[in-house]
Order: structure tokens, then C-alpha cells, then sequence
């Protein structure tokens, strides 16, 4: 039934707005009836419009009024002043609409005096009132309007909520709850709105700070040769703004675009596999030029920056590109290839000095019995410092021999002095051991 209404509602504007016959008629129609009253009930006809003139009158000066008041409380912004905005705005408008309902209801238009809509509307401005009250630095036009807007919305919401239980009830209470909070228990509120501030600021940051990586990584695009890289090129590329009519015809007919590759020159770079190098613009498509593919690279400065870097043309093919997140790790791999070669030649050295250290022994002011059994000779050199003399303690049951590193041998029972060598070993021959004396 309701659709049938729907197409017969559709119908009739339709033909009032593109029939001119219907609407030339049904304006006749209308005159005739209001010929017809105005004839024969003149009384009731005066009557009716005079009561309706005032009525109208009392309507239009009630709105003018209510308006007067609601700028002025959107101006000064006095909580005292709003509430009694309000209240008379919202009282007027009740008593202008009673006639009409009480009418409405006699003829059985209506079956409540205040429809539900009007019951929502004025929910709604109470509720922007109250707001008003409690919190005057939000009653602004901009929220007035925003609440009518929600109004109309709720009105034409073919779902039946009922926004008075539903909605405005729970968040009166909820406001009032929160306004007796702050004002019984303020630093309690102070701390916790604090609080929830601070996770508002931490989130924001977290969505901040991934917004810069995500831009950085799609603003810039890197890469490195696969192989050294001893030629790179200039090139003249087909700008139409800088060629003549009759150049771009021509152009055209030959399949040739904006940007295009039209000459190659050599010029003087060396860039070494690895070097990392930046694309100049990873948005241009790549450029053939005689069956090749190339694109535009620009090369680091000192300092690792690319900022008005040298801009050369080389082989697509010989660039492997990676994003900021993989270069990264290709420096970081870098750096740690660099600490683990520092760590190898430390350990180097210090295994060095370790076998120099097993290979010497160094021998210091003091007297050292040569452990040695009869036949044995000493398993690393005795080194004496420089500035000590040393010498072997005089013993007639003692004999050994002193071996130098250039191969010459001293007896222990020949007559003659050890030499100016300072490294040796001793090679024990008898049945008593040597003891080694050394002196400052």
C-alpha cells in the first residue's frame, strides 16, 4: 500500500512539473474554491483569515525573538544567559505548536498533541543547552548547526530508535557523572584525562613516525652496480616545448614522446660495484636507446650526500635497485664487516705476540736453575733485557753448552768469555744443572 502511494505522490509532481495543461487546471480549480468560500461564507472566510493572520503574526514575532536570543547567547556565551535562552526558546516553541496539534488531534491527524519529531527536536536543542551549561567553550554555530543536521537525520531514519531512552537520557547522565567528577575530585579528573592524553599522543606519534618511514621509503629509490661501471652517458632527450611545429609532426608520425632518448655521450665516470648510487627520478619510465633500456642515476658527493649530485644515464640492467630499509642493512653489513676485520687483525696481533711470547722467554736480574735433564736442550730461547750482563755459576760437576741463533756454540769447560749476545740456549751435558745469573 505504501508503494502504491509512493508512484501516485510521484505521478502527481510529476505531471505538475512538466504538464502545463494539469497545472493551468488545477490553479483554475483552486480559484474556483476559494471563489466559492469567499462567496458564500464570507463571515467564516474573515473570520479564518483574520485569526490565521494573527496567528502567523504571534508565530513570526516568537521567532524572531528566539532567534534574537540564541545569537546573542552564541555571542557573549554566558552559561546563565544560555539556560534562559533555551528555556524560553523551547517554551515558545511548545506553545506555538499546541493550537496546531490540538487541531491536528481533533481531526484525528495526529494522535498525540506533540509528535514524536517535535518530542526529538527539542530532546536535541535541551541537550545542546545542557551542553552549553556545563561546557560554555563548545556552544558555537558551528555545533548548533551540526545538532540541527543530526536532527534531520534521526527524523528521516526509516529504523525506529527512540533517541530520547536510547541516546539523550544515557548522555545526560554520563555528562552529569563527569561534570560531579571534575568538580568533587579534580585532581582525580586532572590525572586521568592526563593520562588517556598522553595514549592519544603516543598513538598520534606511532602513526606520525610511520607515516615518515612509509614516505621516505616511496620518495626515494637507491641502488648499486652489478659490475663495475667505467662508461656513462649525457643524453639528449626530445623536449616538444623547445621544438617547432612542424618538429613535433614530425615526431609524432615517428612514435617519438616527451623525454625520450635521442643521442648518447660519453662522459668520464668510474663508478666501482656496490658504489651505492640514487635513482634521479624512480617515476620516468625507462628509456630505450638503440635496443637498450636506460635510466638516469645520480651519483653521492663527498660526505655520502646526493644533493646536487652528478646526473649521468647508464644501462638499466647493470643497476640493482634496493629500498632504504635493504640499504640499511647493506651499511650496516658494511659496518660490521669493517669491525669484524678490525677484530681479526687484533686477534692476529695478539696471537703473534703470543707466539712471540712462547718463543722467548725473557730472563731479568736473578739466578735461574736450567731445568733440564742431561741431554736436553731448552725448549724456548732465555732472552736478557739490555742493560744486564749475565754468566753461568761456576760448578766442576757442570756441563752444558750455549747455542746463539746464528748457530755458534759455546763449551762450558773451554776457557773464554760469553760473547754480546743476549738470546741463547742451554743444553744440559752433565749431571749437575746450570743455573743462569743475571746482573743490572
Amino acid at each position: 500500500m505504501n508503494f502504491i502511494i509512493v508512484i501516485l505522490v510521484l505521478i502527481f509532481l510529476g505531471m505538475l512539473i512538466f504538464w502545463k495543461k494539469f497545472r493551468d487546471w488545477l490553479v483554475e480549480q483552486l480559484k474556483a474554491i476559494y471563489c466559492v468560500i469567499r462567496y458564500y461564507v464570507p463571515e467564516v472566510w474573515r473570520g479564518s483569515v483574520s485569526a490565521m493572520g494573527f496567528y502567523v503574526f504571534i508565530v513570526a514575532l516568537f521567532a524572531i525573538l528566539s532567534l534574537i536570543l540564541i545569537l546573542v547567547t552564541l555571542i557573549f556565551n554566558v552559561p546563565g544567559f544560555t539556560v534562559f535562552a533555551f528555556v524560553s526558546t523551547l517554551a515558545t516553541l511548545l506553545l506555538v505548536w499546541s493550537p496546531i496539534g490540538i487541531v491536528l488531534k481533533i481531526f484525528k491527524i495526529n494522535s498525540t498533541i506533540v509528535p514524536q519529531g517535535l518530542k526529538v527536536f527539542v530532546s536535541w536543542v535541551a541537550f545542546l543547552g545542557f551542553i552549553g551549561l556545563l561546557y560554555p567553550e563548545l556552544i558555537s554555530f558551528k555545533a548548533i548547526f551540526a545538532f540541527a543536521l543530526l536532527w534531520f537525520i534521526l527524523l528521516g531514519m526509516t529504523v525506529k530508535i527512540n533517541v530520547l531512552d536510547r541516546i539523550i537520557f544515557p548522555l545526560v547522565v554520563l555528562m552529569c557523572l563527569t561534570f560531579g567528577w571534575k568538580y568533587f575530585f579534580p585532581d582525580s579528573f586532572r590525572s586521568s584525562t592526563r593520562y588517556l592524553s598522553s595514549w592519544s599522543k603516543a598513538v598520534v606519534t606511532w602513526k606520525d613516525r610511520g607515516s615518515i618511514r612509509n614516505e621516505a621509503m616511496s620518495a626515494v629509490t637507491y641502488g648499486y652496480p652489478v659490475r663495475d661501471i667505467k662508461v656513462a652517458y649525457i643524453a639528449d632527450t626530445w623536449q616538444a616545448k623547445e621544438k617547432s611545429r612542424k618538429e613535433k609532426r614530425v615526431g609524432k608520425e615517428k612514435g617519438i614522446s616527451e623525454g625520450d632518448i635521442m643521442n648518447l655521450r660519453d662522459t668520464n665516470v668510474f663508478i666501482a660495484r656496490g658504489t651505492i648510487i640514487k635513482v634521479f627520478n624512480h617515476k620516468k619510465e625507462v628509456k630505450e636507446f638503440e635496443g637498450q633500456g636506460f635510466i638516469q642515476i645520480q651519483l653521492p658527493r663527498e660526505g655520502n650526500s646526493f644533493v646536487k649530485g652528478k646526473k649521468c644515464w647508464v644501462e638499466a640492467d647493470l643497476i640493482h635497485l634496493v629500498t632504504p630499509t635493504k640499504l640499511a642493512e647493506i651499511e650496516e653489513a658494511k659496518r660490521q664487516f669493517v669491525i669484524d676485520s678490525t677484530n681479526m687483525a687484533r686477534r692476529r696481533h695478539l696471537l703473534d705476540s703470543l707466539a712471540v711470547a712462547s718463543r722467548y722467554r725473557v730472563r731479568y736480574a736473578g739466578t735461574y736453575e736450567m731445568n733440564l735433564a742431561v741431554g736436553q736442550v731448552s725448549e724456548v730461547w732465555d732472552s736478557i733485557p739490555p742493560g744486564h750482563a749475565y754468566g753461568f755459576a761456576p760448578s766442576s760437576q757442570a756441563r752444558f753448552q750455549v747455542i746463539y741463533p746464528d748457530g755458534m756454540i759455546i763449551n762450558s769447560w773451554d776457557p773464554q768469555q760469553l760473547p754480546d749476545k743476549y738470546r741463547f740456549k742451554v743444553k744440559n751435558l752433565g749431571a749437575e744443572r746450570p743455573k743462569l745469573v743475571v746482573l743490572t
